[in-house]
């Protein structure tokens, strides 16, 4: 009995050590390879940083034009505080990058939180970044229409391993849109709804996972495109990510195209239309005091 116990310890150790290791694979683009500059430019990482609590949390997001990223609104949960959240745009590699500070948040005013319906959220930076060879704005769809079962579309992520860090280098993987009735009976407890999700995976052990949450599905609706379309936004999945039969949900863009252009567009008017209104305002008071 003796000579057992140093072995089954040793098991013990073994097994820690593997469990470990498994589980922190799985923090990544499950079954990804490496992505090159330039591969999905529309890709940026959102960062949380709370210097109080010392908490991190990482999302991903894409580029929708040069002020406002797209990305889930499950991803602010944590806090709405826009002095908190920094993103890094155009990059592969995030080490010692450029942060563009982010200043307004807007979660889509229909979210539910418990089934993740209406998971979608803009956020505004502090500075404008144009397009460049690394960098593109990403199309947004107003229907699903040209996709069919058997797609294969693109999804992206840094990720999070478990100790909470971040890796540097973005992962990318090719899976297969799957059929909105085999999405339903996968995840009837969610209660999943075709009217708000899409669900793709190869089942095989390419899947999205912790940290990826608000990176978008994205594929080329023609081969000479040089911009993305993205018709979801990573939502949510199983616990086993990349597990055999693991699929993920993706919070359907189209739906919400018009909301996504107002109010991009409109707090950008807005902010035109101000600071025009008090260059009016500034050179009228000059005329006054000539007079």
């Amino acid at each position: 009995m003796t000579g057992i116990l140093p072995v089954l310890y040793l098991l013990l150790i073994i097994y820690a050590v593997y469990a470990n290791t498994k589980d922190q694979n799985k923090q990544l683009i499950a079954g990804g390879t490496l992505a090159n500059p330039g591969d999905l430019p529309h890709q940026v990482l959102l960062y949380y940083q709370d210097p109080d609590t010392l908490t991190q949390k990482t999302c991903g997001g894409a580029m929708i034009n040069s002020q406002w990223i797209m990305t889930a609104a499950h991803c602010f949960e944590t806090s709405t505080d826009a002095s908190k959240y920094f993103v890094i745009a155009g990059e592969t590699n995030i080490v010692n990058k450029v942060r563009h500070r982010v200043t307004k948040i807007v979660r889509h005013p229909n979210f539910i939180v418990k089934q993740n319906i209406n998971d979608i959220a803009l956020a505004k930076l502090d500075t404008t970044l144009q397009e460049t060879s690394t960098l593109k704005y990403v199309n947004i769809p107003n229907t699903i229409s040209n996709l069919n079962t058997g797609n294969l579309l693109w999804i992206s992520g840094w990720g999070v391993f478990m100790d909470g860090t971040v890796p540097n280098d973005l992962y990318k993987a090719q899976i297969p849109l799957q059929p909105q009735t085999f999405c339903t009976d996968y995840f009837y407890a969610q209660n999943y709804s075709p009217s708000y999700f899409i669900c793709a995976g190869d089942g095989l052990g390419k899947d999205s996972c912790q940290g990826d949450s608000g990176g978008s599905i994205v594929q080329k609706d023609n081969i000479n495109d040089t911009r993305w379309t993205s018709y979801g936004i990573t939502s949510y999945g199983p616990t086993g990510c990349g597990d055999k039969g693991s699929v993920g949900a993706y919070a359907r863009v189209d739906i919400h195209s018009q909301w996504i252009n107002a109010t991009a567009l409109i707090s950008s008017a807005s902010h035109h239309i101000s600071h025009v209104t008090t260059i009016t305002l500034i050179l009228l008071c000059c005329v006054i005091l000539n007079f």
